[in-house]
């Protein structure tokens, strides 16, 4: 059994892992835990607070290492400027009523 963990086919606790590659240019990869079925969102933001795109909207099944990819591009479909941005996410569990917030940079290198 992992660490964190309280079997195997589901996690003890939400988590979001650094993404990878940190800078990037072409695509990061944001992985991230959740030990219920939870409404999760996860957007960019720049550094100005304000959103440049939400990657994922919606409920999700429990799991360990859910993804979710950033091309570097915003809403609109078009590339965004070189720079820090931020990635937050935002998860709400309605089996137990938990929140988990949590926010890292990210730096994008055209």
């Amino acid at each position: 059994v992992n660490q964190g963990q309280t079997d195997e086919s589901t996690p003890s606790k939400f988590m979001m892992y650094s993404n990878y590659p940190n800078p990037f240019n072409a695509n990061t990869t944001i992985r991230y835990n959740l030990p219920h079925a939870s409404q999760v969102n996860i957007s960019v933001v720049d550094i100005s607070g304000r959103v440049v795109i939400n990657l994922v909207n919606g409920k999700e099944a429990a799991g360990f290492e859910k993804i979710a990819i950033w091309n570097g591009m915003n809403q609109d479909g078009r590339i965004v400027e070189s720079g820090m941005y931020i990635i937050n996410i935002i998860v709400h569990s309605d089996e137990t009523d938990q929140k988990f917030v949590q926010s890292k940079k990210v730096i994008y290198l055209k």
